[in-house]
C-alpha cells in the first residue's frame, strides 16, 4: 500500500516520458498528433485551457468545427479574459457560417484587445457574410 502511494506520488511530480511527450505533441505537432497529445494533458489535467485551444486549433483544421468551438467554449471557460480564444471560436463559427456569433465573439475578443487586426478584419468579414437590416 504504501509503495503503491508513493509510486502516485511520485508518477505526479515526475510525470516521466510519456507526459514530455504528449506535451510535445499537443504543442508541436499537427492534426491527429496534436489531438492526441492534447487530450492526453487534458486527461491529466481538464483545466489546461491552453491544450483546449491548441486542440481547439487541430480540429479547426481538419474541419471539425463543432469540436473546435467545444474545446474552445471550455477554453473561454477557463480563461475569459484571453481575447485570442474568442477570435479563435469566432474562426470557427465564421466557418459554419454563423456570422452573429462571429461578431459577438470578435466583438469581445476586440474589447480584450483592442489592437488586434486580426480580429477587426474578421468581424468585418462576418458582418459582409450576409444581408444586414
Amino acid at each position: 500500500m504504501v509503495r503503491s502511494v508513493l509510486m502516485a506520488i511520485a508518477f505526479l511530480i515526475c510525470p516521466g516520458p510519456a507526459f514530455a511527450d504528449a506535451k510535445q505533441d499537443c504543442h508541436t505537432g499537427s492534426g491527429e498528433v496534436a489531438i492526441r497529445g492534447c487530450t492526453e494533458l487534458i486527461s491529466r489535467n481538464p483545466k489546461d485551457g491552453g491544450a483546449h485551444h491548441i486542440r481547439g486549433n487541430a480540429y479547426c483544421a481538419k474541419k471539425d468545427y463543432d469540436r473546435a468551438i467545444a474545446d474552445y467554449n471550455r477554453a473561454i471557460e477557463l480563461n475569459p479574459k484571453i481575447a485570442i480564444l474568442f477570435t479563435a471560436r469566432g474562426m470557427a463559427y465564421m466557418q459554419k457560417g454563423d456570422y452573429d456569433r462571429t461578431i459577438a465573439d470578435d466583438s469581445r475578443a476586440i474589447e480584450l484587445d483592442p489592437k488586434s487586426a486580426l480580429t477587426f478584419n474578421e468581424r468585418a468579414n462576418a458582418y459582409g457574410g450576409e444581408e444586414r437590416p
